[in-house]
């Protein structure tokens, strides 16, 4: 039989782990990427423009997309990185697989030849 723990005294409190790694009430921050600033912002408020992008995209076709700086005038190494990683190179794809989708559908009914479907 296991020994029986005598009551705590009522001047102490019981010893508890959890109660000490209790975080403090207030506001959490949030984790989520939605609730961060938008991808397109430098810290100091200013969005990448169209210009930007086209330059960011040559430097990255000449340099390959390991090499940021002095990518685009006025931007860090790392805003053009994020820029690229999360705007750019995204935008590509997507662009891509659209084209490839429209080659897909010519492709499959040659120009020229009218396909009849039966009934």
């Amino acid at each position: 039989m296991p020994p029986v723990r005598p009551p705590p005294s009522p001047k102490s409190k019981p010893y508890s782990p959890k109660a000490s790694r209790t975080p403090k009430p207030g506001p959490r921050p949030s984790l989520r990427a939605s609730d961060s600033a938008p991808t397109d912002l430098a810290p100091s408020g200013k969005r990448w423009t169209g210009e930007e992008y086209v330059a960011l995209f040559d430097h990255v076709a000449v340099h390959g997309a390991a090499k940021f700086e002095a990518a685009v005038p006025g931007r860090t190494k790392n805003q053009c990185y994020q820029a690229f990683k999360c705007t750019v190179a995204p935008m590509c794809r997507a662009m891509l697989a659209a084209k490839g989708e429209e080659k897909g559908k010519a492709a499959a009914q040659p120009a020229g030849k009218v396909v009849k479907e039966e009934a």
